[in-house]
């Protein structure tokens, strides 16, 4: 149903799972309505404290949104065992994201192919800017402090003609100074460049043609 002329209000939420004492839920918070209107909401599972455990203290998922053309200004979505975020609907718009992944993780395939924000696969549940990728587009990825990385992967199977025609991969241990680009190539569905280390990298779209490509980075 379209709410559009009277859209839903979400507003200053706080969902805390854990941290005084344990706690579980599969979803913190589900949007099923259409053209719901979302701001200042914080989805937390606690990762340290009393009564926290990465199998007694679960939340699978933060925020599931399956409603079309629903807005959020501010979320904060962090620690979640699965996706902190996961989109299916059509429309949506988040204007400022911020997330940590958990940091309780006991091995490596406890969490593995789980991310911060997932979007449903069918093409039509993407947004886009409009337009198509030029020379110098760029996007960061602020790391917070420094690491050592092993692999970045562009994947843009399948979303095809998405792919970078080309790229240039920077570091910086400040976010201002850059220096030289340490990896360019191609790009294809799935391109790698490794042995990079940095506090935050930024990605440079090289080549025209095209509206998006995915990044993965795998530590």
């Amino acid at each position: 149903m379209n709410h559009a002329a009277n859209p839903t209000s979400l507003h200053d939420l706080t969902f805390r799972t854990g941290g005084a004492f344990s706690g579980k839920n599969d979803i913190s918070l589900k949007i099923k309505s259409n053209d719901v209107i979302a701001d200042q909401l914080w989805i937390w599972r606690a990762d340290h404290g009393v009564g926290t455990g990465w199998t007694s203290n679960i939340s699978k998922n933060g925020l599931v949104v399956n409603g079309n053309n629903v807005t959020i200004y501010v979320l904060f979505n962090e620690h979640h065992n699965e996706y902190q975020t996961l989109w299916n609907g059509n429309g949506g718009r988040v204007y400022f994201y911020q997330s940590e992944i958990p940091g309780d993780v006991p091995n490596q395939p406890s969490w593995r192919s789980k991310n911060g924000i997932r979007l449903a696969e069918a093409m039509a549940t993407r947004w886009s800017t409009g337009t198509a990728m030029v020379p110098v587009q760029s996007f960061n990825v602020d790391m917070k402090a420094v690491k050592s990385i092993n692999q970045i992967v562009m994947d843009s199977t399948g979303s095809d003609l998405d792919d970078a025609r080309g790229y240039e991969v920077y570091v910086s241990n400040d976010g201002t100074n850059w220096g030289n680009a340490v990896a360019s190539g191609n790009g294809n569905s799935s391109s790698c460049n490794s042995n990079l280390c940095s506090s935050e990298r930024e990605v440079n779209q090289s080549g025209a043609d095209g509206d998006s490509f995915k990044l993965v980075v795998c530590t």
